[in-house]
């Protein structure tokens, strides 16, 4: 993993940390609680047991649940997610996110 990505190592189910993957030059992947959404600034917090992240989607971006579409509104806080972004510390943009689980 790059170094200063902020995110620990991937955790198992239930850590409450959000972790992130990736390869150089390659999307990366962040797992982790939504702690806040903001569907007119089109951002979703990630928070985890030591650190919260900001994610803004990308306009072409996909939000899904269970292989459906799904909107901002459809994100609650509380809820487990995964999202596929580019970007580093700063400007990670997200191009899906899935919802894994309800809170």
């Amino acid at each position: 993993m790059p170094r200063g990505t902020g995110f620990s190592r991937t955790p198992g189910p239930g850590s409450g940390a959000v972790s992130a993957t990736s390869e150089e030059g390659k999307p990366r992947i962040a797992r982790g609680w939504v702690s806040g959404v903001d569907s007119s600034e089109r951002t979703i917090k990630l928070k985890g047991k030591n650190d919260e992240v900001t994610f803004m989607l990308d306009n072409r971006g996909t939000i899904t649940e269970q292989n459906s579409a799904a909107t901002f509104r459809d994100l609650n806080p509380g809820e487990h997610v995964m999202i596929c972004y580019i970007g580093g510390d700063t400007d990670r943009v997200a191009t899906e996110v899935r919802i894994l689980s309800r809170a």
